[in-house]
């Protein structure tokens, strides 16, 4: 799966210079020794989706630069100066002066509140979230959802030991930030591996993205045609 959580670790020269890569590798299909023994359809489809997934993964870095939405306009202000006449971009240019004067892109005051998250954080890990979809699941049919989720993971090991405790469960869904132990955020988690495991895997990314041998081949086998599964009731 794509590692969404870091896009906001990639510098922008990075992604600058992946772009102009990937432009240049896709454009290699109309020099056919080039790319033999492969077709130019080929290498051309390859690559257009490789260039795909880069642009989606810049305009997803967008979800966690708020405190850079000021540095961004300027860039944009002054990208649009050196490459457009006025008549071109004073449309552009009114728009951000207009969203200036009714306060946006928010500003953030110097000081503690505008530094981004502390380095070193551990990330919630997938087990985590799974285990809060799980019990968001086990909480609509069951009213001691902690105690028959552990029952069920215990029966289902191939040890004839339990391995998970009712208590266990609940202090490790205690542990993390507030608003990731909001019921809210279980069932969200619950909807988003139900459309998992009904195989529709461009519900984690928004866009296309290349996709590993083996999910290609799982993917291609249920779905020949490339038609969206119907999502999950």
């Amino acid at each position: 799966m794509p590692r969404l959580d870091a896009v906001r670790r990639v510098p922008p020269k990075d992604f600058l210079a992946a772009v102009r890569a990937v432009t240049w590798l896709r454009q290699l299909f109309a020099q056919p020794k080039a790319v033999a023994p492969q077709s130019a359809k080929e290498w051309n489809s390859r690559y257009h989706l490789l260039e795909e997934f880069l642009w989606c993964s810049i305009k997803w870095s967008g979800t966690y630069s708020i405190l850079n939405k000021q540095a961004d306009l300027a860039a944009l202000e002054r990208v649009l100066e050196r490459l457009l006449p006025e008549s071109s971009w004073k449309l552009y240019r009114a728009d951000v002066l207009d969203l200036r004067r009714k306060g946006y892109p928010q500003s953030f005051p110097a000081g503690p509140t505008s530094r981004g998250p502390r380095k070193g954080g551990k990330k919630t890990s997938e087990q985590t979230e799974r285990m809060r979809a799980a019990v968001a699941y086990v909480k609509t049919v069951s009213d001691r959802p902690y105690a028959d989720l552990a029952n069920f993971w215990n029966e289902s090991t191939e040890h004839n030991r339990a391995i998970y405790q009712p208590d266990e469960i609940v202090g490790r869904l205690r542990k993390g930030k507030l608003l990731e132990r909001r019921q809210e955020i279980g069932e969200g988690l619950l909807k988003f591996w139900k459309v998992i495991y009904y195989e529709n895997l461009w519900a984690v990314f928004p866009g296309p993205w290349p996709l590993s041998s083996e999910l290609l081949e799982v993917y291609q086998r249920r779905w020949p045609t490339g038609e969206r599964r119907p999502e999950p009731a």
